[in-house]
């Protein structure tokens, strides 16, 4: 699958979950890389994030991240490194433009050290959708735990 593609069906992933949850980021913090067919963005008011990458194997990851299950980054020269909880994916590595990649690691850091209560856990929301994300991207998505 081409470049092209893959950022296509990332974008029609991404937008799949904006229209069916309350995941709503600005644009200011939208990441989309057409070189890695990934996307990261964050949403400061829900206090959630989302990561959809399609890697060359045309294997997907739709990883929803809240203040709960990343345990550091690591910011420098436009690129991100997000540590998780996962054991399936313990670092979500990013490069980064526009923004600063250490802005957004502040920003993560500030969310988690505000908190915020949730009506529904994004992260599991994603995970128990993996069908419906598989049929509009075409390619299996990756379980990740």
């Amino acid at each position: 699958m081409k470049t092209r593609a893959k950022k296509k069906k990332v974008q029609q992933v991404v937008q799949q979950i904006k229209e069916s949850s309350p995941f709503a980021p600005t644009s200011d913090y939208e990441q989309l890389s057409f070189s890695k067919s990934c996307y990261f963005g964050i949403d400061i008011k829900n206090g959630t994030m989302l990561y959809v990458r399609i890697y060359p194997n045309n294997v997907m990851d739709v990883i929803g991240l809240d203040i709960h299950n990343f345990t550091r980054t690591v910011a420098e020269d436009g690129k991100l490194e997000i540590h998780t909880t996962y054991v399936s994916l313990p670092m979500i590595p990013l490069e980064i433009s526009g923004i600063s990649s250490r802005t957004l690691a502040n920003t993560m850091h500030t969310m988690a050290a505000r908190g915020y209560e949730y009506k529904e856990r994004f992260p599991q929301m994603i995970r128990y959708r993996v069908k419906e994300w598989e049929k509009v991207a075409g390619v299996p998505v990756a379980e990740v735990f």
